[in-house]
């Protein structure tokens, strides 16, 4: 049930009888309720019951005041029309649509737009034009989108466009499905993109001028020809840049001739510039993971100019086209891997990291942004359980691993007391004054003991040269180990000086 303070201070007006809303006017049909909102003088919240609703297109568009349309849920209010030429099914300006699904007819379908939205916010939206072709889904100028699905027919052959992004506005936690997924235009304007599943054939994400910033998000291509991943291009003669910044992206799929990520600067007539920058981002499957090219006819003044600068992301293969009067550039920086991802399920669409990847805890170091994944998990977690938190590559964060402590190693107390052997000595009588002895032990790094007779005990080492007076003599060798067991039965040797 819809909550009164989402439009208290508004005019509410009430269509098909919704549940526990309180209304200022109500309606029977959808257009008349439209037509009111759109003449009053005020800010209006028109809240529809569940039902179809038909009678449209519907425009909201009032100057000078807020609307909002709200539905009973994507599962319960539609918005259709019958088969037409170049519709717009809902077309609003500053206004705000939550709830709600646009149903879109695919019998005459070239040029249809199921949703156009100027400097508005659509909330949990589903535009279903799964069996349209030339057409395109959502239109955003100046606008963003939340928490939404866009589902278009998804064949190359049928020229659909997810969303057509006009100007600065964001594009969060949404499923786009279409032949071309996401464009985005309009110099100097940027467009930020987040926790996206963009399911395209002939393009993921397409900047055509202006720049997008995009994270966390998964482009999967399917098995089309010639499709790509991330495209900074626009063929028409029209000076200008065009970027896109893509981090934790993961891009998957694609035919042949296939581009991961690619950079065209290559109109004739114009001088261009187009760049990407893919950072902690993985390419799995395109042809070729990265592509570059710059040329123009020489009448611009300058070079056009394509480039693709990479860090921290995994990548296999690239090309570089450079023209007459283009220049064009792969920069691979730190942490560059050409390996298998090692997926959770890649056959059965789970594009998350296996324990076993070796993506994990592979991305640019430091916790900044961003601090979800695609899943909205948490970004940045300790993966290996090697005790340090560093971000992963692609588009999910594998699940924090408990750190390993380290083996326990048992240890036998060394209790074995050493022997000790006598190597070298005199006769048993002898003449010398100076009498030399050689000992060992049989076991290494012992230190050794020498007592001559009843001298006390005092450190050694082989050989030992002793002074000795005329008589009868003993002397003794012990060793002690470095466990401090000392040898209980001391090596002797008796002589006497004559």
């Amino acid at each position: 049930m819809l909550s009164a303070p989402a439009y208290a201070v508004d005019h509410v007006i009430c269509v098909n009888n919704p549940v526990g809303v309180t209304c200022d006017q109500s309606f029977a049909f959808l257009g008349t309720a439209v037509n009111a909102a759109d003449s009053n003088g005020m800010d209006d919240t028109i809240v529809l019951g569940p039902g179809t609703y038909s009678d449209g297109p519907y425009s909201l568009k009032e100057v000078g005041f807020h609307e909002a349309l709200i539905g009973s849920g994507q599962g319960a209010t539609f918005l259709t029309l019958p088969a037409g030429v170049m519709q717009i099914y809902l077309n609003v300006y500053n206004s705000t649509v939550r709830d709600l699904t646009v149903l879109m007819n695919g019998t005459t379908s070239t040029g249809d737009v199921g949703l156009d939205a100027t400097t508005s916010m659509i909330e949990s939206v589903t535009v279903d034009g799964s069996n349209t072709s030339s057409a395109t889904g959502v239109f955003l100028d100046g606008s963003s989108i939340s928490a939404s699905t866009v589902d278009m027919a998804r064949s190359s052959a049928s020229f659909t466009t997810g969303i057509n992004h006009l100007a600065t506005g964001s594009v969060t936690d949404t499923t786009i499905t279409a032949s071309s997924a996401y464009y985005h235009s309009i110099s100097g304007t940027t467009a930020t993109l987040s926790r996206l599943k963009i399911y395209g054939a002939f393009a993921g994400i397409t900047d055509m001028a202006g720049s997008v910033a995009v994270d966390d998000t998964l482009i999967d291509l399917g098995t089309t020809p010639e499709g790509a991943g991330l495209a900074a291009i626009n063929d028409n003669n029209a000076n200008g840049s065009k970027s896109i910044a893509a981090d934790h992206v993961t891009v998957l799929g694609g035919g042949k001739f296939s581009v991961g990520a690619g950079a065209y600067a290559r109109a004739p007539g114009a001088l261009e510039h187009a760049s990407i920058t893919l950072t902690n981002s993985v390419i799995a499957g395109p042809e070729t993971s990265l592509y570059v090219e710059a040329t123009n006819d020489g009448a611009q003044g300058a070079n056009s100019t394509a480039t693709i600068t990479t860090s921290y992301s995994d990548w296999s293969t690239s090309k570089v086209v450079q023209g007459p009067n283009g220049t064009a550039g792969i920069a691979s920086g730190a942490g560059h891997l050409d390996v298998d991802p090692g997926f959770v399920d890649a056959a059965g669409g789970d594009y998350g990291l296996a324990a076993s990847s070796p993506l994990i805890d592979m991305g640019a170091p430091g916790t900044g942004a961003p601090t979800q994944d695609l899943a909205g998990g948490t970004r940045v977690l300790d993966g290996n359980g090697d005790g340090a938190a560093v971000r992963d590559m692609g588009a999910y964060e594998a699940p924090a691993k408990a750190v390993q402590a380290a083996p326990v190693t048992s240890v036998t107390p060394d209790t074995t007391a050493p022997s000790t052997t006598i190597t070298a000595h005199p006769g048993k009588r002898t003449a010398k004054r100076r009498v030399t002895f050689g000992f060992s032990s049989n076991e290494s790094s012992v230190t050794f003991q020498c007592r001559i007779d009843k001298q006390a005990w005092g450190a050694c080492a082989s050989p030992k040269r002793v002074r000795v007076t005329r008589g009868w003599h003993v002397f003794r060798v012990r060793a002690r180990d470095g466990a401090g067991n000392l040898d209980a039965t001391p090596a002797t040797w008796r002589f006497k000086r004559v």
